[in-house]
């Protein structure tokens, strides 16, 4: 995981920590504030996260699909291959 998205979680817990020892309503508000943007915060980390992933997952299936071709040509030449030399014999 980013080591950014590590320190908010940490912020967050050290945030619910201090609004569980003063029960002051304005605390309380901007507790909620404070924990609603480091969770915005944290959404946008792991969707671009994600998006490396998707791009590095097609990437790889690029490459998986261009050596099934190869196996695929690979594999028929093989067979006419062994037809010809079938004929031969």
């Amino acid at each position: 995981m980013n080591p950014e998205a590590h320190n908010i979680l940490r912020q967050m817990q050290g945030s619910s920590k201090n609004y569980e020892s003063s029960r002051d309503p304005v605390s309380a508000i901007n507790t909620n504030t404070f924990q609603l943007f480091q969770m915005a915060r944290i959404q946008v980390l792991v969707a671009e996260e994600q998006e490396r992933s998707a791009n590095k997952l097609e990437c790889l299936t690029r490459k998986l699909i261009f050596l099934t071709w190869g196996l695929i040509i690979l594999t028929v030449f093989i067979l006419i291959f062994t037809i010809v030399l079938v004929k031969l014999h």
